[in-house]
């Protein structure tokens, strides 16, 4: 089965490419405490519409409601 996925797809030839996050996980770490006090400031209003799907769950959509409508 492996090897039919290999086969199938061009896994193998995809090249790795590292994320600078990855390398600095201190540098990921300033950036989530910054843009949480920035949150916490100016805190993101929505409204959030909810629909039901036919297999009985249900989706939500949140729209992002500014100053402008």
């Amino acid at each position: 089965m492996l090897s039919n996925l290999i086969d199938k797809t061009k896994i193998d030839e995809m090249v790795y490419r590292p994320w600078v996050f990855g390398i600095m996980p201190w540098m990921q770490t300033v950036c989530y405490l910054v843009m949480e006090s920035v949150q916490e400031r100016t805190p993101v209003k929505f409204d959030r519409d909810l629909i039901k799907l036919k297999d009985g769950g249900t989706a939500g959509i949140d729209w992002n409601v500014n100053d402008e409508g």
